[in-house]
Order: structure tokens, then C-alpha cells, then sequence
């Protein structure tokens, strides 16, 4: 092998090294699209579409599962959101990055109830899920859904 061949490979795998830490650096972010299953039987609930604005992630349920529910409205939001559809309802806000693939200061709405709790989220499993802890007052106080990377 020339000197020439192998300057081009070692060029060739130095680029592939940097696109794959590329990707691996979005695998741990949380934005992208996420599916939240059914805490009783696991089936599928919804997709959220969680997305930057300004520095800040906020997330949208884009959409429903099953088809029936894609009418449904907020009824038990508060606000401007009661009796909003679901579907296009933003339920994240806020969330600002605080460390390794965690960000926090964030709000979820629970849609079945209305209510609004803290939340932080964190990616874990190598970026293919998402734990969206909920709570009132102290972390410790709070409930975990672990969402599913879609896309």
C-alpha cells in the first residue's frame, strides 16, 4: 500500500469516526419523536414530537393511538387548554439542558387528568428511550413513564 492510499484511508476513517460521534451526540438528545405506551398494558398511546425553541424543548402529541381517540379533547385541562384537542396539544415546556443527556425546570401536562407537574427528562439506552419523571415539590415525589425513541 503507497503512502497516498494510505493517507486516504486513514482520512477515510477519521471521517466515518467523527460522523458516527456525530450521531451518537443526537442519539442522546431528546429531540425527535417519542412514543408513550400504555402504563397498563403497554400498547400504544401516542407520539410526541419534542422539539427546540430558543434553547428550550417543549413536545406535541402528534399523534393517537387508538384512531377513535384522535377527537379527543382536554376535557379536565385548565384554561386555555380545556376542551382543546389533544391531538396538536403541546404537554412539554420548558426543559433546558442540565448535564449529561438530562434537562430539567420543565412542565408535562397530563392529558387524562388535567394536572400539571415539574418534569425532568433523561435519554437512556443508548438514546432509544426516554424517562419523563413527573412531580410535585421534591423529585422523590413523582411518577416515571420511559418513552420509546420513534425518530
Amino acid at each position: 500500500m503507497t503512502i497516498f492510499n494510505k493517507t486516504l484511508l486513514m482520512i477515510a476513517l477519521l471521517v466515518l469516526s467523527l460522523f458516527s460521534m456525530a450521531h451518537e451526540a443526537a442519539q442522546d438528545s431528546p429531540v425527535g419523536t417519542w412514543e408513550a405506551r400504555s402504563k397498563k398494558n403497554k400498547d400504544h398511546k401516542s407520539y410526541i414530537r419534542i422539539y427546540e425553541v430558543e434553547g428550550k424543548l417543549k413536545g406535541d402529541i402528534v399523534d393517537i393511538f387508538p384512531e377513535e381517540k384522535k377527537q379527543d379533547l382536554c376535557v379536565n385541562c385548565k384554561g386555555d387548554e380545556h376542551n382543546k384537542p389533544l391531538l396538536g396539544m403541546t404537554i412539554l415546556s420548558g426543559f433546558e439542558a442540565q448535564g449529561a443527556n438530562t434537562w430539567g425546570g420543565g412542565k408535562i401536562v397530563d392529558p387524562e387528568n388535567g394536572k400539571v407537574y415539574n418534569a425532568f427528562l433523561t435519554v437512556t439506552d443508548s438514546g432509544h428511550h426516554l424517562d419523563v419523571r413527573g412531580y410535585i415539590g421534591a423529585k422523590m415525589f413523582g411518577a416515571t413513564d420511559t418513552w420509546y425513541r420513534v425518530k
